[in-house]
């Protein structure tokens, strides 16, 4: 159980992924026709396939893609291309499948269906890679398998500052892959990293022969090029690279540095601001520049007021302080700081996704929209004002928790381990029984609770790792906990054909952290982690639609390197009522925690709702205790976090220290007012 006081609620460490079933007899035996004998006689179903991959607005085109339908011992039953969005398999026999699609430019996406009818539907959210790393899983996917294991091993070496390491690895590579634009680019990164500055420009040289859109190798050929005062070149690659990919920010950031050096600041400006809007907070390194570029242009109190800002988070940047003081001091032109001395040029030689496995973080790019800056018309009645937005989903989830009593749904869960690699390791299935609450005990007061029992023999979550929290996370734009965010609206989209808003959020820094924290082991210290992410609204009904956060950035400290969790929600009534609320019908988590790997996907269906004036009260089920064990029998200041035993999530104090520390819960801090904002509730546990 979880309890929140005005800003104060919970919200799991992770969400999670997909459909799960358990598998079911295919044939049975029965009695020959008689006059024959008996025997055994197969008796086989057959299904349909239709599936329908779904891609945002904007995104690239479906083309040559693969659909498997797999059954659970691994084996490829079927194979069909996905040239279009609309796909037909016919005449596969009725059972429980894992079904993979592969589409150039796009993540993978798997789904596991329970295909006992003769026709299975199927939709797929397909999610866009960023340019560089579909580059680079494309690259990757034409390698042999050793050379995939070299080139992890090389990567790590290099990662991990041990280039003498790396060298072995990077010999056989050589020779098993010469042809490869990223094994010519780490060799270049080697040689950088060993101060040959010559091979690197070689090596770099050749992976743009082989690959002439390969971003890295742009950044790093434009920084080579600028460092040798051969600024046309610079320009030339810089451009390259925005034509390469328009959403990426570091591509504007080093365009802008060498437009400066070229002496064309307006054009400077623009392509620094739009870094900014395209990375966010991730892209803040380029704040210095753009001060130095507006007080160049005479805007000196804007320049004054960024720095100021920038130089509250970063008070140990020197050459942000120098130009600060130089602006304050009415010089006629700011110091000039150049681009490249921020962490951005960092981006020209960076090593390949640590973790291709993971999505791009939210501020890696900014999925298309069609512009509407704030009162501009976006479409029929519709101006995106961001002031609206909020108040309107803010309704929407106070509507959520007033109305709600408590709902039950089947919860299919799909679970990968995923190596060091990237690529996964072992796949696991759970259904499970579900029951949540939401309700507001007193004004400012949130009660969450949630129940699973688990369907079949496979008992509790994978890897002993629990995902909780699901029904919490649209509470962040409730009114109580959205003045805790920044909210910014990017513009107008369309998901799945409905118009909506994209809406960037970040937690503000002068605001307290209340949405979420993590904690080790049963008398861990308490560590608030604060998160940003993206939201999709509903444009006439404001609607949550689906919403994707990220860890603003990770804990070293615990281990944990990677939380990303992506949430979409639909409609559900009331029985017998016209009330239509939006929950979530599917969460998806890839989170990095110690040496753990996962990928889940969660899904919701045959929903019945429950209002909080309903007669017909419901319980939980039966055999299955609370998420929580006796929190409110317990100071909420002393609620710990303790092993999961169960899919229930129910948990059992420990009779010892734990001898190894659990998953960091994911949290919230409930506490009446005489009590310090310290508590938690257990979240995702191991």
């Amino acid at each position: 159980m979880s309890l929140a006081r005005g800003r104060f609620f919970v919200v799991s460490v992770s969400l999670a992924a997909s459909l799960a079933v358990i598998s079911a007899p295919l044939c049975a035996q029965s009695p020959g026709p008689a006059g024959v004998g008996t025997g055994l006689a197969i008796n086989v179903k057959i299904t349909n396939f239709e599936i329908h991959l779904k891609t945002p607005a904007g995104a690239p085109p479906i083309r040559r893609g693969i659909v498997s339908v797999v059954s659970l011992v691994g084996k490829t039953v079927k194979q069909a291309d996905a040239n279009s969005d609309h796909i037909l398999m016919y005449e596969l026999p009725q059972t429980e499948y894992n079904v993979h699609v592969t589409v150039p430019g796009y993540q993978p996406a798997v789904l596991h269906v329970d295909a006992r009818t003769n026709l299975t539907k199927l939709d797929f959210e397909l999610q866009p890679m960023s340019t560089e790393d579909a580059a680079f899983a494309t690259q990757l996917a034409t390698l042999p398998s050793k050379a995939q294991k070299e080139m992890g091993k090389a990567m790590a070496a290099l990662r991990d500052s041990q280039p003498a390491k790396a060298q072995s690895h990077l010999d056989a590579l050589q020779r098993l892959a010469p042809n490869s634009a990223e094994v010519n680019y780490l060799l270049g990164l080697y040689a950088s990293d060993t101060n040959d500055a010559q091979h690197a420009k070689s090596y770099w040289n050749r992976t743009l022969e082989l690959d002439p859109k390969h971003l890295r190798a742009l950044f790093a050929m434009s920084e080579i090029a600028l460092h040798e005062n051969n600024i046309d070149e610079a320009l030339q690659l810089s451009r390259r690279a925005v034509e390469a990919d328009p959403s990426s920010w570091r591509a504007h950031a080093v365009l802008a540095g060498a437009l400066s050096e070229h002496h064309d600041y307006d054009q400077a400006l623009a392509h620094a601001q739009r870094a900014l809007e395209l990375g966010h907070a991730q892209a803040e390194v380029m704040e210095p520049f753009l001060a130095s570029l507006l007080a160049r242009d005479g805007e000196k109190d804007r320049a004054m007021a960024i720095l100021q800002s920038y130089l509250h988070e970063h008070p140990a940047d020197d050459a942000a302080q120098k130009e600060l003081a130089s602006i304050t001091s009415g010089a006629t032109t700011a110091s000039s700081l150049s681009v490249n001395d921020s962490a951005v040029a960092s981006a020209a030689t960076a090593l390949p996704p640590v973790n291709n496995w993971l999505p791009p973080d939210v501020d890696e790019k900014m999925p298309p929209v069609e512009k509407a800056e704030a009162g501009e018309k976006a479409g029929p009645g519709a101006a995106c004002d961001i002031a609206t937005v909020v108040a309107g989903v803010g309704s929407r989830v106070q509507e959520l928790v007033g109305n709600v009593d408590r709902y039950t749904a089947t919860e299919s869960l799909y679970h990968e381990t995923i190596n060091k690699w990237g690529t996964a390791s072992s796949t696991e299935t759970r259904k499970f029984n579900y029951l949540a609450s939401i309700g507001e005990i007193r004004p400012g007061y949130f009660d969450v609770e949630e129940y699973r029992d688990a369907r079949g023999a496979a008992v509790g979550f994978p890897e002993g790792i629990a995902t909780l929290g699901l029904p919490s996370m649209a509470l962040l734009f409730h009114p109580h906990n959205a003045e805790s965010f920044d909210v910014v609206c990017e513009g107008l989209t369309h998901w799945d054909g409905v118009p909506v808003w994209q809406v960037h959020f970040r937690q503000r820094p002068d605001k307290p952290n209340t949405m979420r924290s993590y904690r080790e082991g049963a008398e861990g210290q308490s560590r608030p982690v604060a998160m940003k992410g993206r939201a999709w609204i509903a444009v006439d009904s404001y609607q949550l639609v689906r919403l994707e956060t990220d860890l603003i950035a990770p804990l070293p400290e615990i281990q944990l390197y990677a939380d990303h969790t992506i949430i979409d929600y639909g409609p559900v009534h009331f029985r017998g009522g016209s009330t239509e609320l939006w929950l979530p019908t599917s969460g998806e988590v890839f989170f990095h925690w110690k040496n753990h790997r996962i990928h889940r996907r969660h899904t919701f269906d045959k929903f019945l709702l429950f209002s909080v004036d309903d007669k017909q009260k419901i319980s939980a089920p039966k055999g299955v205790e609370k998420t929580a064990e006796n929190l409110t029998d317990k100071p909420v200041a002393d609620i710990a976090e303790q092993p999961a035993d169960t899919a229930s999530g129910k948990s059992t104090a420990p009779e010892a220290a734990l001898p190894n520390p659990a998953l960091p819960a994911s949290v919230a801090s409930p506490v009446p007012p005489e009590t310090p904002p310290h508590s938690e509730h257990a979240g995702p546990r191991s």
